[in-house]
């Protein structure tokens, strides 16, 4: 289990830090995969990530939990040594607190014998609102368009 908290800058998120994660090192991260065992012995399987999401302490209306998804990735030997974790960067949909967003998970590759943290990015999707004078603009070109039909039939 790991624990994460931000806010998006510019609609981005990114949780966590591609690299090698101290071992138990579950903070601000989507949890750690420490590689045992000879990697060929891994070649051709999956390994499913469950996430959780849900709302920070203090947010009302609160209903826990908000997300939760098993992402499948699949394991494929590499001839250093390691295993590559592919999670085919497929964004998963979510909503909260009336906005929607997409989640995905980042590949990693790990040595044998070493621990690797899971990192992943949040992406909030906008909906584009027109400015005021946007409608006003609009509004404006209606009316014209509309004097000009009435000029024409009086004519």
């Amino acid at each position: 289990m790991s624990n994460f908290s931000g806010v998006t800058a510019n609609g981005f998120l990114g949780i966590g830090a591609q690299g090698i994660a101290p071992p138990g090192h579950n903070v601000d991260n989507l949890g750690s995969f420490t590689l045992t065992g000879t990697p060929f012995t891994y070649d051709g399987n999956h390994f499913d990530l469950m996430i959780t999401f849900v709302d920070p302490s203090g947010v009302l209306p609160s209903n826990h939990p908000i997300f939760t998804d098993r992402l499948v990735g699949t394991v494929a030997a590499v001839d250093h040594g390691g295993v590559l974790i592919d999670f085919d960067n497929t964004p998963q949909s979510f909503t909260f607190d009336g906005g929607s967003f997409t989640f995905w998970v980042n590949d990693v590759s790990v040595m044998a014998g070493q621990t690797i943290g899971f990192s992943g990015t949040i992406q909030s999707q906008v909906t584009a609102v027109p400015e005021p004078e946007t409608y006003a603009l609009f509004m404006a070109g209606l009316g014209a368009v509309g004097f000009m039909a009435r000029r024409r039939r009086k004519s």
